[in-house]
This record gives structure tokens, C-alpha cells and sequence, in this order.
């Protein structure tokens, strides 16, 4: 590894430090979330159901699957604030393992110099620096989501039994993203048969483990959902922008519509590709979207970090007003902090969807980047 690189990695190592020292010093590095994972590891261990109890704050009701509680297993040997540590330096592990994969992928046959790569790393690390703040904060998993997704990618085209297996950790991790399965349906589904056939494995070795008690864990997952939807409200959904701007209620099944809507929208566009490349942008977009779609928390956003490094990789390719039009969704994105903008303007912010809409730019200028048909047909 060269130098410049080493710096590069030394960013993303000084930035966690400052920030788990900033947190600790104002008595502030409270890590609700992962005291949720832990608690709810230790009353599974013990026999009793996670999905009875909430974990230190009131909403901390444990909402990931069954299977997701064999990835947080290893919980089980270490203190909490050692779990703490650690999960603090898998963060930042992962971290460097998701631009190590961005930048080795060649995604679209996009071929940067190593300081091109770099810079492209950086200023995307920049955009969600505010999102990554948060997640560590809460000691959420949602940048190890963006890596299983990343690392699956880059597996794609060299070992397609890693990129099975990466993708169906994440979902099992967090099943709302089991919408990135969507382009394996439509142009590789030998790959998509793979996940469910390890997706099915994994369900019967902890039916091995849990035997009858597994169906009563799944049932008290879905109440689970059901009462974290009814306590955590959400200024950037499609719901909330419909409603807000066009005074329209979307309900399940306008949400629904509209989701079939885009994957049609996208299918279209990404049909003229080979395969390799639409697969990737395809659930690259996903992704993305999921914030856009469920009533969840700011930190998802970090989902849309695979899409702003590409766009980025092409940013001296775009038109004059896609660079514009970027730039102004990038800034958006990226102040995203009640301590940056001051309570009323991220009142003002909060309340105009400023960040669903910041998001939903970046995945529009990403499609009209690639669109095109010399640029899709990369790589045929």
C-alpha cells in the first residue's frame, strides 16, 4: 500500500478517535443501539424472547430477524464496553473495507488514477461524515450493511459463492434490503437461487438451535416492527413528501404502486446494459432508496455512499447542469446535523424533506449519468 494511501486510511482511523473521544469527554458516546443488540442477546441466551422487552431507552425494541442474532453472537464473550471497542473498530474496519472495494471494483470499466480514486474516496467520506457521526453514535450496523453490499459487488464477477454469501447476511441483517434481490431476479438468477438456498440453510441451522421456540421468535420479530413503526417518524419518506408538497396520503398501497413504478422506470433503463453493470447499479439504487420508502432513522442514508462515490468517479463527465444539480444535492446531504445548521434552520430542513429530496437527487443524476448508451455499454 503507498503512502498517499496509508494517509488515506489515517483519515477515516483520526476521524473515528475524534469522534469516540468528543462523545466520551461530553458524556455523550451512548451507543443506544448497541446496548439493544447486547441486551436482547442476553435474554435469547438466556431462553427468553428478545422481542418482549425494550433495551435501555423506551423505542429500543430489538427489530432485526432471528438469523441476525447468530451475527451478533459473538457479543456473547466480551463485556459491554468491550463489545463497545470493538464494534466501534469494526466500524472503522469496515469503513476502509468499502472504499477498498469501491475503488477496486472498476465499476462501468471507470479507470482512476490512484490519487483520482483517493480524492473521489475522501470527498465521498466527506458527504457522509455527518451520517457516520450518528451511526456511531447510536452503534448502529448500517455501514456494515453498505460493505456486505460493496464487498458483494466487488465479489460479483470473480466468486459468485462470496457474493451469495455477502448478500444474504445483509438481508438477514436488516430484510428491508432484501429489495437489492430485485435486478438477480431480472438478470442473474442463478445468483438469486444461491441466496435462497443459503438464505434457507441459515434458517435451519438455528431451527437446530432454537427447534419449536424459532416460529415464536419470527412472530415476536413482526410485533417487533409493527411497534418501532408506531414510535419513530420520518420527515423523508415518499409518504411524507407526497403528503407535504401535493397534500397526497400514499398509504401502503401508493408506496406500493410507486415502488413497482421505479423498478419498472428502472429496468427500462438499465436493460440496454450487460449484466454485470446493470446488476450493480441496480441494487446500488435500492439501497439507496430504502430510506425513501420505511419509516426509519437519519443514519440509513449512509446506504447511498456506493452511489456518491460513482458519481463522483464521473463527476468531470456530467453536464454542466447534472454537476449543479449534484453539487446542490451533495451539500443537502451532507449538513444533515441539528449542531451544524442550528435549531431553527434544521427545523426548517427537517420539515421540507430536505434530505429525502438531497437523497432522491443524487440516485436521479446518477441515472442520467448512465443512461447513456455508449457509457452503459462499457464492458459488453
Amino acid at each position: 500500500m503507498s503512502l498517499f494511501k496509508k494517509w488515506y486510511n489515517l483519515i477515516f482511523l483520526l476521524f473515528v478517535l475524534a469522534l469516540v473521544l468528543i462523545e466520551s469527554i461530553n458524556k455523550k458516546f451512548f451507543t443506544n443501539d448497541l446496548k439493544v443488540y447486547y441486551g436482547a442477546l442476553n435474554d435469547y441466551k438466556k431462553g427468553v424472547s428478545p422481542y418482549l422487552n425494550y433495551y435501555g431507552l423506551e423505542t429500543g425494541f430489538f427489530k432485526y430477524p432471528p438469523p441476525s442474532l447468530l451475527f451478533f453472537y459473538p457479543m456473547n464473550y466480551f463485556t459491554f464496553e468491550m463489545v463497545r471497542v470493538i464494534h466501534t473498530a469494526f466500524i472503522l474496519f469496515a469503513i476502509i473495507g468499502i472504499f477498498y472495494y469501491l475503488t477496486k471494483s472498476k465499476f462501468y470499466g471507470i479507470i482512476l488514477s490512484s490519487k483520482a480514486e483517493i480524492t473521489c474516496s475522501i470527498l465521498s467520506f466527506l458527504c457522509i461524515a455527518v451520517h457516520l457521526t450518528r451511526e456511531m453514535h447510536l452503534g448502529n450496523v448500517n455501514v456494515f450493511l453498505v460493505f456486505f453490499l460493496v464487498a458483494s459487488i466487488y465479489f460479483y464477477k470473480i466468486n459468485k459463492n462470496w457474493s451469495s454469501f455477502l448478500i444474504t447476511f445483509l438481508i438477514f441483517l436488516k430484510p428491508i434490503s432484501v429489495f437489492i434481490l430485485i435486478p438477480l431476479l431480472v438478470f442473474d438468477y442463478k445468483l438469486l437461487v444461491k441466496t435462497i438456498f443459503l438464505s434457507v440453510g441459515l434458517i435451519a441451522f438455528q431451527l437446530l438451535i432454537n427447534g419449536k421456540d424459532l416460529f415464536d421468535l419470527w412472530m415476536g420479530w413482526f410485533e417487533s416492527l409493527k411497534n418501532h413503526s408506531n414510535q419513530v417518524f420520518s420527515s423523508y419518506t415518499f409518504d411524507y413528501i407526497f403528503n407535504y408538497f401535493f397534500g397526497i396520503k400514499m398509504g401502503l398501497q401508493g408506496l406500493l404502486f410507486l415502488f413497482v413504478a421505479i423498478q419498472f422506470l428502472l429496468f427500462l433503463i438499465l436493460k440496454k446494459v450487460n449484466k454485470e453493470n446493470a446488476t450493480k447499479l441496480w441494487m446500488m439504487i435500492n439501497l439507496s432508496l430504502i430510506p425513501n420508502f420505511i419509516i426509519t432513522d437519519e443514519q440509513h442514508f449512509l446506504m447511498s455512499l456506493p452511489l456518491i462515490f460513482v458519481i463522483l468517479c464521473v463527476f468531470s463527465e456530467l453536464k454542466v447542469y447534472e454537476k449543479i444539480i449534484l453539487i446542490i444535492g451533495l451539500i443537502f446531504y451532507s449538513v444533515n446535523s441539528k449542531d451544524l445548521m442550528g435549531p431553527k434552520l434544521n427545523s426548517i430542513y427537517e420539515a421540507n424533506a430536505i434530505l429525502g429530496l438531497s437523497n432522491l437527487i443524487i440516485i436521479i443524476v446518477c441515472l442520467l449519468a448512465f443512461s447513456s448508451k455508449e457509457r452503459l455499454a462499457i464492458d459488453k
